[in-house]
């Protein structure tokens, strides 16, 4: 197994005829070379990732069952709520979040040809540690994890390192492309299965088994010890990841991002914004209308299921599996494009640029936003009780506090703390953390 690593190691690290020389050593990037509208990107991104990820998981709405479903959304302003959940934040931040992630990977590709470093070896180690911390939060903290995922394929990224242009286009449109078929194909294979993940229309056995375990599950979280927590964590990580097959999918489509992303980044999309205006203002308004619809589709399609109007079987599911996906990635890099444009206005710079702190502390900030809901869902026995827009309201609430907080750490810290911990471990050697007070210029008569 050590071999077969070293021989992948050396076949990056060995130059070719046409690559950069890999001599230099990787440094820290300086916290002038950062790019801002990046961090404030990432600061935005958190927003929905917190909104998701409560509502859905930490709330436990994912596992309720249709009567309380309807109970929680029986307010007007708890449905209209629900329905900005579910049109305008599912899978579209999650989204951004990966297509930045990839973004990053490209300015440190960038960097490592412009100095001749070795890139290869260092982020291999970056993911490996990055693996460690997310397998820590999904098994001592939550099942949604979402860092476990981001390690493992962004060591795929490392095959794409040198490629450009369309090839690196068309390899992400290839790859997406075979995500999605792949989320084809095993969604139907769960709705033709008798898994106990996945529940026929028709069949009560099934769905008995399926409410059965999710009341279980969510007694455990709602009331359990923290051993029963783990637990069941545990069950819900393997069942939903593995058992459904859903890796199959959710990894090679996390690498589609990724490379959307990387092809950004090699553009230098947001290095140099003002001469990439022109494609900023065609991705706004042709991301606009293909978003609404792709989305509008996605909610059609659920909610026909939730009234058993639409058969999980039939041909018109199936088919609306890749107009939502393209609707969700075009609502997502709407997102993009608009806040790209209003920063290029003075005040709108001014008011986003709070957001970047935030974004600079994306990985504390991320881990935090899990122990603040623990702390409210299942400490605070809160699971399952609040409405759609009590979760809006909590939000927001959270994300302010983020908000303040980072930007009160930043100006006595260079960087979060699992930041610098991740940073540390990369390099091998401790990362100066506390900021040096400026000296106190005197001026002599």
């Amino acid at each position: 197994m050590s071999q077969a690593v070293n021989n992948l190691v050396d076949h990056w690290v060995t130059p070719k005829d046409h690559d950069f020389q890999l001599t230099a050593p990787f440094n820290p990037i300086a916290s002038s070379d950062r790019i801002p509208l990046l961090d404030v990107l990432r600061g935005f991104a958190l927003f929905g990732v917190l909104l998701a990820n409560m509502f859905w998981s930490f709330n436990g709405f994912a596992f309720v069952s249709p009567e309380r479903s309807h109970e929680l959304t029986s307010s007007p302003i708890d449905l209209v709520a629900f329905y900005f959940i579910r049109f305008f934040i599912d899978k579209k931040f999650i989204m951004l979040f990966s297509l930045l992630f990839g973004f990053g990977f490209a300015v440190q590709v960038m960097r490592a040809e412009e100095k001749g470093s070795n890139i290869a070896v260092f982020y291999s180690r970056r993911q490996l540690i990055l693996l460690f911390i997310g397998a820590a939060h999904l098994l001592l903290f939550w099942h949604g994890d979402i860092l476990h995922v981001y390690a493992m394929c962004g060591l795929f990224l490392l095959a794409f390192a040198r490629v450009n242009g369309r090839k690196l286009l068309l390899s992400a449109i290839v790859v997406s492309v075979i995500a999605v078929l792949l989320m084809t194909m095993v969604l139907g294979l769960q709705a033709l299965s008798s898994s106990v993940l996945v529940v026929g229309p028709g069949d009560a056995s099934l769905r008995e088994t399926r409410r059965q375990f999710n009341d279980q599950l969510l007694a455990a979280f709602a009331h359990g010890g923290y051993g029963e927590v783990l637990h069941w964590n545990a069950r819900q990580y393997f069942q939903a990841f593995f058992i459904s097959l859903s890796f199959l999918y959710i990894l090679p489509a996390t690498v589609g991002r990724f490379l959307i992303g990387f092809y950004a980044g090699r553009r230098r999309l947001l290095h140099d914004v003002a001469a990439n205006l022109p494609f900023f203002r065609k991705l706004f308004w042709w991301s606009l209308p293909v978003g609404l619809l792709g989305s509008g589709l996605f909610l059609a399609g659920t909610e026909l299921q939730r009234a058993a109007i639409l058969d999980p079987l039939s041909l018109g599911r199936f088919l609306l599996i890749i107009p939502t996906e393209i609707g969700s990635l075009a609502l997502c890099l709407f997102y993009v494009a608009a806040l790209t444009l209003l920063y290029q206005r003075a005040t709108w710079q001014r008011l986003m640029l709070f957001l970047a702190p935030l974004g600079r502390m994306a990985l504390t900030n991320y881990l935090m936003q899990t122990v603040i809901c623990l702390v409210i869902f299942y400490g605070g026995r809160q699971i399952t009780r609040i409405g759609p827009a009590s979760c809006v309201v909590i939000a927001v609430v959270i994300y302010t506090a983020q908000v303040m907080l980072s930007s009160w750490w930043l100006k006595r810290f260079k960087m979060g703390p699992v930041e610098w911990l991740w940073r540390t471990l990369s390099y091998g050697q401790v990362q100066p953390l506390v900021r040096q007070p400026r000296p106190v210029v005197t001026s002599s008569m």
